[in-house]
């Protein structure tokens, strides 16, 4: 029930199976304020300050018995047992995904409520869009919003100070003339001679992808754009180590993942075949994109005077 706007209420029976005291996480985005602890000696909990929609209660798998009770897992090895009566979804489940380009298709990862949902593989984010309902953001590892001038993009220069020593990982966006050039050495040439720059492989390599979101996204509030390098390094607090194509890069990046409360299954049916450092990239964007919801994200440049004003031309992470 709702106490008033913007908070919730819940009084639930509890009946723990763990003697002594125990946490037991009331929110799926596993944020910090969304944990009590609660006395064994307790049989009811009121929540009124957790921001609705952010929580529901998840039953553990397979742990139903006939007397009409649910167990719900806490925090570490504790355990609460919960009438079924008493389960409740206040409000409906917040869906968000990450996407990152994968061997010319994409990778995106589902949060639902901040955890792990599922991951997939689609041709095209228009694909993705059209069989997912209830999405709310989508965030992307791509451009989005190109240069029209010589200057670069305030927010390529951004994301490129923000992640100092490892600024190389950002390439900076070409205009759309050289991105629609037929081959790398046109649109380099042409890059030259009417931006006084060369553009990377890498960049033009991406083309494809970058023409195939921009209109998409021009039309779509919820599309924003993410650079996965500068999403590790704000879980992290620092800079990263390693390459995220090295072995000790990849492992720092899952552990970072999952200390953001995004567990990666070790097996995933759909996009088990995709490269780890893609999938790791693609749930990052995710992260970014529950940040979003929560109200909880920052941009690059910080001050966004002078980019688009639909959320183009902006790193949000």
């Amino acid at each position: 029930m709702t106490a008033n706007p913007g908070a919730a209420e819940l009084q639930l029976g509890i009946a723990m199976s763990n003697p002594g005291t125990a946490e037991l996480q009331l929110g799926t985005s596993r944020l910090a304020n969304h944990r009590r602890e609660i006395p064994a000696t307790s049989s009811v909990i009121t929540v009124d300050d957790l921001p609705a929609p952010r929580f529901h209660w998840v039953p553990k798998p397979n742990r139903s018995d006939d007397r009409g009770f649910s167990w719900v897992e806490g925090v570490g090895d504790s355990e609460f047992r919960i009438p079924n009566s008493e389960l409740s979804y206040p409000t409906p489940m917040t869906l968000v995904a990450g996407a990152d380009v994968t061997k010319g298709r994409w990778v995106v990862v589902v949060l639902r409520d901040g955890n792990f949902d599922r991951a997939t593989v689609t041709k095209t984010l228009t694909d993705f869009l059209a069989e997912i309902k209830g999405l709310e953001v989508l965030a992307v590892d791509i451009p989005i919003g190109l240069p029209e001038a010589k200057e670069h993009r305030r927010c390529d220069l951004a994301a490129k100070a923000f992640l100092k020593p490892r600024s190389s990982t950002v390439f900076f966006t070409p205009p759309r003339p050289v991105l629609e050039a037929p081959t790398y050495q046109k649109g380099n040439q042409l890059s030259w001679h009417d931006y006084e720059r060369g553009v990377s492989a890498q960049a033009y390599a991406l083309g494809q992808k970058i023409l195939e979101v921009d209109p998409v996204a021009a039309g779509d509030d919820r599309i924003i754009e993410v650079h996965p390098e500068v999403c590790f390094r704000a879980m992290k607090g620092g800079p990263l180590d390693d390459s995220k194509h090295s072995w000790n890069g990849q492992t720092e990046r899952r552990r970072l993942i999952a200390g953001a409360g995004i567990d990666l299954p070790d097996h995933l049916p759909d996009a088990g075949e995709v490269p780890p450092d893609d999938l790791l990239d693609a749930a990052a964007a995710a992260w970014s994109a529950w940040r979003v919801v929560l109200g909880e994200a920052k941009i690059l440049p910080e001050s966004a005077a002078g980019c688009d004003t639909n959320r183009r031309a902006v790193i949000w992470y």
